[in-house]
């Protein structure tokens, strides 16, 4: 589920008239399934929280994609994640 979320948030950016909200609403969904007691998988966190500041980029919100990114990058970290830690600086 967590991994659709993201992937629902994903498929929303790539449509015409984007719904930044429901991008958001998605992404923050499968951040809060992935960091829950029962299911953690920072991996998705991570991607999740990529998303997230990707989104923030996009839309002009620099200071919290600042900080979307650099709480990804810790996921990745976390995780042991060479490929998705470059991704997370890019």
């Amino acid at each position: 589920m967590d991994l659709n979320l993201n992937n629902m948030g994903i498929a929303l950016s790539n449509k015409k008239e984007k719904n930044v909200e429901s991008q958001l609403e998605c992404y923050l969904k499968s951040l809060e399934i992935t960091e829950s007691e029962t299911y953690v998988n920072p991996l998705v966190a991570a991607m999740s929280l990529r998303n997230i500041a990707d989104l923030y980029r996009d839309s002009g919100q620099v200071e919290n994609a600042l900080a979307a990114y650099a709480a990804s990058l810790q996921r990745y970290r976390a995780a042991k994640s060479v490929q998705g830690e470059g991704e997370a600086r890019r």
